[in-house]
């Protein structure tokens, strides 16, 4: 057991290093031979190089084709029973500090995902609901974000996470998008009746 633990604590140690220089350079080839060695070497916790593997081909230039076929084959096994998981795999797609936009495919994948995880939490989780309002609102359907967030700052209401101003913002900025959107599918029909 402790040669295991070992071996895995070195085994995170050098994934995070190239975690870091993945981020850096934006070149996941070593990572993911590394993650293909992890996983070989340590079969059981196989499960957690795939998850990592999915977050690296997320973020990876020309990795969104793979990442949604892995993130689906994830999803349909006994751990996309998890709710906070299909969570955590469809925020690292929709995460509002991300550097860059995730692709379309990810996107619908992520929106997806969100969409299985607020259900299997029976709508009331406040986490899962605001990946989910985000996911609505990165695939331009602003009309759900904003329902979502909504729900999200009702379901803050009493709790700790009643005082993050980020909630309120994130409602704005949905029934900003989705004021703007009205206004520019009114204004040709307006044009037409004149």
């Amino acid at each position: 057991m402790k040669a295991l633990q070992k071996k895995m604590a070195a085994t995170i140690g050098r994934l995070q290093q190239l975690f870091k220089q993945f981020s850096d350079d934006g070149d996941p080839k070593e990572l993911l031979t590394e993650l293909d060695t992890a996983a070989k070497e340590i079969p059981d916790k196989s499960d957690i190089f795939e998850l990592i593997r999915f977050q690296v081909l997320s973020l990876s230039k020309d990795g969104a084709e793979e990442a949604v076929e892995l993130g689906n084959k994830i999803v349909e096994s006994e751990q996309g029973q998890d709710p906070r998981l299909l969570n955590n795999i469809a925020m690292v797609i929709v995460d509002p500090n991300r550097d860059n936009k995730a692709d379309a495919k990810l996107l619908k994948f992520a929106l997806k995902t969100a969409i299985k995880a607020d259900k299997l939490a029976e709508s009331e989780d406040l986490m899962i609901a605001d990946t989910l309002a985000k996911a609505y609102f990165d695939n331009g359907d602003f009309a759900n974000a904003v329902k979502t967030q909504e729900r999200v700052i009702e379901l803050a209401e009493g709790t700790r996470m009643a005082a993050d101003p980020s909630l309120k913002k994130r409602l704005r900025q949905y029934k900003k998008a989705l004021d703007a959107a009205t206004a520019k599918d009114e204004k040709p029909a307006e044009k037409s009746s004149k």
